[in-house]
């Protein structure tokens, strides 16, 4: 399988990469740009763990947590596992969520398989309910870390799967959407953002999205009309910052089309 990642950089330039800050956050090594994926980590202060490596190429994403980071470099880990240096599973932390999502479902599918050899099918359904739920999850938030690498293909990839996995995911549809508009599929971004407010009709965010990939569409009767409806879910929930964003872009489009909006 051929991945897509997102800017390479040079570890000798770490200096001037001001973007790359000290705190949790996964990385990714390369021996070369064109090379495949030689080593993957965390750390709780990203920039020092990437400066003191020795490889020449780098890239990158800042988590919230270490515990976030930990479980991105576990799926991550899997993903590249055939290619990777370090040949060892990520050590778990203290506390939080540890479970490594892809080790969970394995497990999770032996316990399965043993209760049906023991014909304890009520409790093998149990099991296997279980793997779907975390499949799915783990699929789409693995689908983040490729998205925040800049590996668009492989996030339509993997929030694909979470997909046909869980039909009603709301969020892996709005990221199956955010990756199509990142490669300017705007038809197919438009899509998924439409399906996720089937599925959670409150989300203002899928209404902003949805707005300015039918505007790069020159759909714009259809643009103002999610713009609007943004702009009522984001005041709702009293986001101010993005009601009076919203509300600029509704107006800079609706100047456009000689049409004035009042607030």
């Amino acid at each position: 399988m051929q991945f897509h990642y997102g800017v390479i950089r040079q570890l000798s330039e770490l200096n001037y990469h001001l973007d790359v800050e000290s705190k949790p956050g996964v990385y990714l090594f390369f021996h070369s740009t064109d090379g495949p994926v030689v080593y993957v980590g965390r750390s709780g202060n990203l920039r020092e763990r990437i400066r003191n490596r020795g490889y020449a190429y780098y890239t990158f994403m800042h988590c919230n947590t270490l515990h976030e980071a930990y479980w991105y470099e576990c799926a991550l880990f899997h993903t590249y596992r055939p290619t990777l240096d370090n040949k060892i599973h990520p050590g778990r932390l203290e506390g939080g969520e540890n479970d490594c999502p892809v080790c969970k479902s394995k497990n999770l599918l032996r316990q399965g398989l043993k209760k049906i050899d023991r014909q304890n099918y009520m409790e093998a359904i149990e099991e296997f309910s279980r793997i779907i739920q975390v499949s799915a999850d783990a699929y789409f938030k693995r689908g983040l870390a490729r998205y925040k690498l800049g590996d668009n293909h492989g996030s339509i990839q993997d929030f694909t799967q979470a997909i046909r996995i869980d039909p009603g995911f709301s969020r892996a549809y709005k990221g199956r959407g955010n990756s199509h508009y990142k490669t300017g599929n705007y038809r197919q971004a438009a899509r998924d953002y439409s399906q996720a407010t089937r599925i959670n009709p409150t989300d203002a965010s899928l209404y902003y999205n949805k707005a300015k990939a039918h505007q790069l569409l020159q759909e714009n009767d259809i643009a103002l009309e999610n713009f609007k409806k943004a702009s009522e879910f984001f005041l709702q929930r009293n986001d101010l910052s993005m009601y009076k964003q919203t509300l600029d872009q509704l107006e800079k489009l609706q100047s456009s089309q000689g049409v004035n909006y009042k607030k």
